[in-house]
């Protein structure tokens, strides 16, 4: 899994983003991205499903 922090202070407070490129293969599927690499995952409520941030499965 690969995570990318950005630091930076303001105020000072640190401020955290996170995206995460994780790639699967799921039932003999091509691999693909299973979450949105472009979201940062701090900005997102906390929901129930479904969340758009969760990519759906291609053929």
């Amino acid at each position: 899994m690969t995570e990318k922090f950005k630091f930076s202070n303001q105020d000072n407070f640190i401020l955290i983003k996170m995206r995460i490129k994780r790639i699967v293969s799921l039932n003999s599927r091509p691999y693909t991205y299973l979450i949105d690499p472009n979201v940062d995952l701090t900005t997102q409520k906390d929901p129930l499903f479904p969340v758009p941030w969760i990519l759906p499965l291609k053929e």
